[in-house]
């Protein structure tokens, strides 16, 4: 047993600091530390959105509602180009037929403490993985703890590109979209604000989501539930669902449709290549 030991040691398996008394922890006991680690989860998600709460009218302006504006800093980037190519003088974007509203009595402050929410979970979000790293961590084999360390430090990040994708291209193109088009000139456009945050919420958040897929190919790849040549195989099937998913979570312009599938279609490519390196590693582990 001592020389078994000795062995996952040298090799990088040795246990890593375990919970006081872990060997003797029964399921309730783990689901008593779980509950230290949501408690301060909550207690952050709380914080950060109070935080973003108190900023009121400056998060909802330069935040919230800046994808609707013609100065935000996607359409600037953008018109500074166009103006470049075309010699200035370019008006390139405006949201003049565009007008927001209101309509129930207690629709702002609602719309203030949900948005606040969301910013707020977004901001916390990396302290979440830390308090998800602390849980599962004590249970992990040093080798274990550097790989898992490294899958939720991508994730993380991954979720965040994914959120900024969204929030900087997709939202804002989207909206300019829908607030420009118009049937007839008698229809002004005229969405409630709740419609924005909503939108908005969805798009942000299902491209984080969405942007995991490579985290998603290294857990498979490592489990051998897929491999790269079925991953290669299938790139057909895979793009036909991804257009799939860029239709239902996009409008219904094939601009912002193929504006959510090309980097989906760039992930997917990335996720192949995750899955063939996390299969050689299992290989040459297994043998």
């Amino acid at each position: 047993m001592k020389e078994d030991s000795a062995n996952r040691e040298e090799e990088g398996q040795s246990p890593s600091n375990k919970h006081p008394h872990e060997e003797e922890m029964t399921f309730f006991d783990h689901l008593h530390v779980l509950r230290r680690h949501l408690f301060r989860m909550v207690i952050a998600l709380i914080f950060c959105s109070v935080a973003v709460f108190a900023g009121g009218t400056v998060v909802f302006d330069y935040v919230v509602l800046a994808p609707t504006k013609s100065n935000f800093l996607t359409f600037r980037g953008l018109c500074y180009v166009i103006n470049y190519f075309r010699g200035g003088g370019v008006d390139c974007f405006s949201f003049d037929s565009l007008t927001l509203i209101a309509t129930g009595v207690s629709d702002q402050f609602l719309l203030h403490f949900k948005a606040s929410f969301y910013i707020g979970f977004a901001i916390a979000f990396p302290y979440f993985i830390y308090e998800i790293w602390r849980f599962v961590s004590p249970g992990l084999y040093q080798k274990e703890r550097r790989t898992a360390a490294r899958a939720i430090g991508w994730s993380g990040l991954l979720f965040y590109v994914g959120v900024a994708f969204g929030y900087f291209f997709l939202v804002p193109f989207a909206i300019y979209f829908f607030a420009n088009y118009q049937i007839s000139g008698q229809i002004e456009n005229t969405f409630t604000i709740g419609n924005i945050l909503g939108f908005m919420t969805t798009m942000t958040l299902l491209t984080g989501l969405l942007f995991q897929l490579p985290i998603l190919g290294y857990v498979l790849g490592r489990l051998g539930v897929v491999t790269a040549d079925f991953a290669r195989r299938n790139r057909r099937y895979a793009t036909v669902i991804i257009f799939i998913l860029a239709a239902l979570i996009t409008p219904a312009d094939p601009g912002t449709m193929f504006l959510v599938a090309f980097p989906l279609m760039l992930l997917y490519e990335l996720t192949i290549l995750v899955i063939a390196t996390t299969g050689k590693a299992r290989s040459a582990a297994l043998s």
